[in-house]
């Protein structure tokens, strides 16, 4: 795993403990997400965005997980995504 910034490429064990925490914890959400279990990803999300308030995959995976907890992707839903709007 590498950390990638607009200055350096560093391997992720040379990473602050903030960024690492902020790894694990949107790696959770991830599998929460994927596990479709809505709810704990969206919390998992929201505590990425408290350590890191701009991080923008975060914030689109917060979304989703609320809309998706409130409004569940078909059963056989695969994860893609399609967008309609530029």
């Amino acid at each position: 795993f590498l950390i990638v910034s607009k200055a350096t490429v560093s391997p992720l064990s040379e990473a602050p403990a903030e960024t690492k925490e902020l790894i694990a914890v949107f790696e959770a959400g991830l599998d929460l997400f994927e596990a479709k279990q809505w709810d704990k990803a969206a919390r998992a999300f929201g505590e990425v965005l408290k350590i890191q308030a701009d991080d923008g995959p975060a914030q689109k995976y917060l979304k989703r997980s609320l809309e998706f907890n409130k409004e569940p992707p078909a059963e056989n839903w695969d994860g893609v995504f399609s967008m309609t709007e530029k």
